[in-house]
């Protein structure tokens, strides 16, 4: 009697723990649909906020299919952000009160977007860690960087690929606020109060750039305080103004045959030679 006493009780304590391990694996399955969905809005966007969450969610977009992600807060980085070949992402940030930063780590880009791949910055402001030197978004060849609203402080934007500007604002950096080797095309937006001790304040050109809208004013540079050009330029609309240099404050152009200047208005710059453009043929 005993032992079947004993017998049944241990088979009961077996049922037991099998009903605790599977209650707890639906607990477990319950909380991660639930976390799941609390990241996913009704539109299908995700929603991060911290920079494990950006990375997970830039890794989880199907290759060849684009997504987009938003801020719920500012996002610091330890490292750069990596956008490659087969990922189209937007950056976006909650609501329209404010943008998010994503703050970059120190003396290195914010984010990289490699061959194949393509960002849109669509309202966050990228820029460098307090008192850091990094920040700024490098594209390289074969990448596409678009960007329709925020900002991008400091280092700005390095493009070996394609750039197109139609809204939102590069300012407040050291080095050009564009360093172009690609084909930059810039419809709208602001390139402003930017300092660079060599050439090239709000552009320098060594690829294509087209203007056709938009501002570029209150920068400085030793050559071209506006746009330092020794690539092709096609100027056929906005405004390039308030720009101070030593050569150039609007625009300089190593050669006069580099560039066409079709329509908008350059104007209200200051040099000691050339005040609004300059070339080795010309100055005004």
């Amino acid at each position: 009697m005993s032992a079947s006493v004993k017998s049944k009780s241990s088979s009961h304590n077996g049922k037991r723990r099998i009903l605790i391990i599977v209650s707890l694996l639906v607990v477990v399955l319950v909380c991660s649909l639930f976390v799941y969905t609390l990241l996913i809005d009704k539109d299908g966007f995700v929603h991060v906020k911290n920079e494990a969450e950006l990375r997970q969610a830039i890794s989880d977009v199907p290759f060849g299919e684009s997504g987009v992600i938003i801020f719920d807060r500012d996002i610091t980085l330890a490292g750069t952000i990596i956008i490659s070949v087969g990922s189209d992402i937007t950056l976006r940030s909650k609501g329209d009160a404010e943008f998010f930063k994503l703050i970059g780590a120190n003396s290195v880009d914010a984010i990289r977007v490699t061959t194949g791949g393509i960002l849109q910055l669509d309202g966050i402001i990228v820029t460098p860690l307090a008192g850091g030197t990094g920040g700024g978004v490098q594209v390289l060849a074969g990448g596409t960087l678009i960007m329709t609203e925020g900002k991008i402080i400091g280092n700005g934007v390095s493009n070996e690929g394609t750039f197109v500007l139609s809204g939102g604002e590069i300012s407040d950096g050291v080095v050009s606020g564009v360093s172009n080797m690609g084909t930059f095309t810039m419809s709208g937006g602001k390139i402003c109060n930017i300092i660079n001790s060599y050439s090239g304040g709000g552009v320098f050109n060594r690829g294509v750039f087209v203007l056709s809208g938009g501002e570029i004013f209150g920068n400085t540079a030793e050559y071209g305080g506006g746009v330092y050009n020794v690539g092709t330029f096609e100027m056929t609309g906005g405004e390039i103004f308030g720009n101070t240099a030593e050569y150039g404050g609007g625009f300089f152009s190593r050669w006069s045959d580099d560039y066409s200047l079709i329509g908008g208005d350059i104007s209200g710059n200051t040099a000691t030679y050339g005040s609004n453009v300059y070339t080795t043929y010309i100055s005004s």
